[in-house]
């Protein structure tokens, strides 16, 4: 048998504007769609990457998010993708951490999303949207004619959300902790976790 003729032609003209519809959708959308393996590699990146991040999907899947996660953020984001992916955690990420655009050197993105199981049976994927999330300045002429900071003070910028964008190095002797085990984290899973250390 000739299996086109059971299948009627709008249903695949219906097929077709849905693949249409969801290409246009992730081509144009102001968020990079990526689907990260547990070892953080890209198996899938939409098209808005080259617009966002200036790479195509091509020079991105296959490669891990380490060859382009700035080296100071990759242990963090690494652990908070690994403790989304466990058994204990709610399953939700919400990070933010410098990626190095191909053009413009490092840019804040800031991905959500969660783990997606796997139809096989092997391990979860990552399936996140991410977006390029702009730092504002913030003068330090403003900081000393405030007063300026003492040793014991902590300066840390914090994203709307609540994510630790940076933190100053003076966290490690008031709270022993280093700036780059906080950097991309969200403050409110820290204070939890300090407040249930004391």
């Amino acid at each position: 048998g000739d299996w086109s003729s059971d299948v009627c032609s709008s249903d695949l003209l219906k097929y077709d504007h849905i693949g249409l519809r969801d290409t246009l959708l992730l081509e144009n959308s102001p968020d990079v769609v990526h689907i990260l393996s547990p070892s953080g590699h890209f198996l899938y990146i939409s098209p808005s990457s080259q617009r966002i991040l200036g790479y195509s999907p091509d020079e991105l899947v296959g490669t891990a998010l380490s060859s382009i996660c700035h080296p100071s953020d990759i242990v963090s984001v690494m652990r908070e993708l690994k403790d989304a992916s466990s058994s204990t955690a709610d399953g939700s990420i919400n990070i933010i951490f410098r990626i190095r655009h191909k053009a413009q050197g490092y840019i804040w993105f800031e991905p959500q999303g969660r783990p997606r199981p796997s139809h096989d049976g092997g391990a979860e994927t990552l399936l996140l949207t991410s977006r390029e999330r702009p730092v504002y300045n913030f003068s330090l002429s403003s900081i000393s004619s405030a007063g300026g900071l003492s040793d014991s003070d902590i300066w840390a910028k914090l994203s709307t959300s609540g994510l630790i964008l940076y933190i100053s190095s003076s966290v490690k002797t008031l709270l022993d902790r280093t700036p780059g085990a906080l950097v991309g984290t969200s403050l409110d899973r820290k204070s939890t976790r300090l407040n249930s250390s004391h």
